[in-house]
């Protein structure tokens, strides 16, 4: 069983694709939005994911960079986060 507390006005991000996603190796795809839109990616392993979360330890996504529709894919084999926006012009992909 895995739990972990997200910081007050935070939210597990619930748009197009939905993202808390258990992954192989007992790992855990989560991401959070804060209330400005902000997103936090964590890609950890079910144990640490408490931890990390609770430190606030996650690749952070600026909404201004990424505009305000988006689409997120994430490749497990590679590891690879793509994030498409249709509102600027722009792809871009985070490696972990």
């Amino acid at each position: 069983m895995c739990s972990f507390l997200l910081e007050r006005y935070h939210f597990i991000y619930l748009g197009l694709c939905r993202r808390a996603q258990l992954l192989p190796l007992d790992k855990l795809l989560l991401i959070v939005t804060d209330r400005l839109g902000n997103l936090s990616v964590y890609l950890e392993s079910l144990t640490a994911i408490d931890r990390v979360v609770s430190r606030g330890r996650g690749k952070v996504l600026n909404r201004e960079k990424i505009g305000q529709d988006f689409v997120l894919a994430f490749d497990e084999p590679r590891r690879i986060l793509g994030v498409v926006s249709s509102d600027k012009v722009r792809v871009l992909i985070y490696v972990d």
